[in-house]
């Protein structure tokens, strides 16, 4: 069993988010689509109905990025998001303990993983929009490399993300 404590700062949560949903491909095929539909919609030669229906659309697509950064942000100002966190990792699975609520999860409830420079993403599933981040630096190098080996039983080593 390992056992680590953290604390993340409303910064980095907030900064981590932004960057994991704006380089979303989804993320950014749903935002192009919009954008053509709406500009296909909106060409002057089509009615006035189809005309409505493109600029409501392009509204759409202008106000999602703004509605995730919104929500991203709402998250990071969390007290549960900032709260210093306890995990303990075992051969069944992970048991967070933040802010007075504790919570259990098999490795088979977790989809897949990746990394990045400073954390550890362990994806739920692909309509999760997060992930659970866990920071590298509360490891120790023995702790990781065990980390790493209950990781793997997820799904194979990934490559580094840039986020």
């Amino acid at each position: 069993m390992i056992e680590i404590t953290y604390q993340r700062s409303k910064r980095e949560i907030a900064a981590l988010l932004l960057r994991q949903q704006f380089l979303r491909p989804r993320f950014a095929a749903a935002i192009l689509v919009g954008i053509l539909c709406s500009a296909y919609l909106i060409n002057p030669k089509d009615t006035t109905f189809y005309r409505a229906i493109g600029v409501g659309l392009l509204s759409c697509v202008v106000l999602l990025p703004v509605l995730v950064v919104f929500a991203v942000f709402r998250q990071a100002r969390s007290h549960w998001a900032t709260a210093p966190a306890t995990l303990r990792i075992t051969e069944s699975g992970l048991a967070h303990e933040a802010a007075g609520v504790k919570t259990e999860m098999g490795w088979e409830v977790f989809r897949d993983w990746s990394e990045t420079r400073d954390y550890f993403l362990l994806n739920y599933s692909k309509l999760s929009f997060t992930a659970m981040m866990i920071p590298k630096r509360a490891f120790s190098s023995e702790q990781l490399e065990v980390f790493i080996q209950y990781l793997q039983r997820i799904g194979a080593t990934p490559p580094k993300i840039s986020v």
